[in-house]
C-alpha cells in the first residue's frame, strides 16, 4: 500500500550520509556507534536527532506521522521541532534519569511476555531488568535467551516471582527482591558507569499497585529519590 511504499525499506546500514538516495527511509548506525541515529528523509526534509532506545516500533510511528504530516504540508521546520519536542509516552520505555552513568527507564506498561521482549530488543546489553507482579498465567520462557544475552542480573517482584524463578532458573543470576523499591536499591547498589536499569516487569500490577501507571510512578519517585539521598 502507499504508506509501506513511503516508509521504504525497513533497515539499511549507512556510513556516509551524502550517498542517501531520496524518501524516507530509516538508517542505523554501524555497530560500535555510541548511541543509534535515526535519519528521517521526507521530501525536501531531512531530520537527523539522537535517541537513547531506538525501538523499531516507534521509529516506524515516528516515520509514519512526519510523512503525513508533510503530506499534510507542514513545513520541514515544524516537524522537526515536533520530533525534537516530543517527550514520549509515559511508562512506555521512559527515560528517567541517569545517575553516576547509569540510565533508568520505566517501562511498566510491559504487561506480558512480548511485551518485555519489545523492550530488551531496544538495548544493546549490560541491563538490570526488574521484572514480576501479578502473574497473568504467562510463560516466562522466551525471556530467557534475551535476558542470558543482555541482562546481567534479573531482579524479581511480586506474586508472580517464585514462578518467574523457576522457569528462567540457569538463564542468568535471579535476585528475589519482593518489593520494586528493593529491586532499586539493589540495582543502585550493584550497577555501573554504562549500564541500564529497566523496570519491564512482564506481569500486572495489581499485586502490590493499583495498576500498571501506579506502579511506573512510584519507580519514577523513587528512582528520583536516589539522586536526592
Amino acid at each position: 500500500d502507499r504508506s509501506r511504499h513511503l516508509l521504504g525499506p525497513r533497515r539499511r546500514p549507512v556510513t556516509n550520509v551524502d550517498n542517501i538516495g531520496p524518501g524516507p527511509q530509516l538508517f542505523e548506525e554501524p555497530e560500535g556507534g555510541d548511541i543509534p541515529l535515526l535519519l528521517l528523509l521526507l521530501p525536501e526534509v531531512y531530520v537527523r536527532f539522537a535517541l537513547r532506545v531506538v525501538q523499531i516500533a516507534k521509529v516506524e510511528n515516528t516515520m509514519a506521522a512526519a510523512i503525513l504530516a508533510s503530506l499534510a504540508g507542514a513545513k520541514a521546520a515544524e516537524i522537526r521541532a515536533a520530533i525534537r519536542s516530543f517527550p514520549g509516552v509515559e511508562h512506555r520505555l521512559e527515560f528517567v534519569q541517569r545517575l553516576d552513568g547509569v540510565d533508568w527507564y520505566n517501562d511498566s506498561k510491559a504487561t506480558n511476555v512480548d511485551a518485555t521482549l519489545k523492550a530488551l530488543a531496544a538495548f544493546p546489553g549490560n541491563l538490570w531488568v526488574i521484572l514480576g507482579g501479578k502473574d497473568k498465567n504467562s510463560d516466562y520462557t522466551p525471556l530467557a535467551g534475551p535476558l542470558r544475552e543482555k541482562a546481567k542480573a534479573a531482579l524479581l517482584i511480586g506474586a508472580a516471582a517464585p514462578k518467574i524463578a523457576e522457569q528462567l532458573r540457569g538463564a542468568l543470576e535471579l535476585v528475589p527482591c519482593e518489593t520494586l523499591e528493593n529491586a532499586i536499591h539493589l540495582a543502585r547498589y550493584r550497577s555501573r558507569q554504562g549500564d541500564s536499569v529497566v523496570l519491564a516487569p512482564a506481569c500486572a500490577s495489581f499485586d502490590q499497585f493499583d495498576n500498571f501507571e501506579h506502579r511506573g510512578r512510584e519507580f519514577k519517585r523513587l528512582v528520583r529519590e536516589l539522586q536526592n539521598g
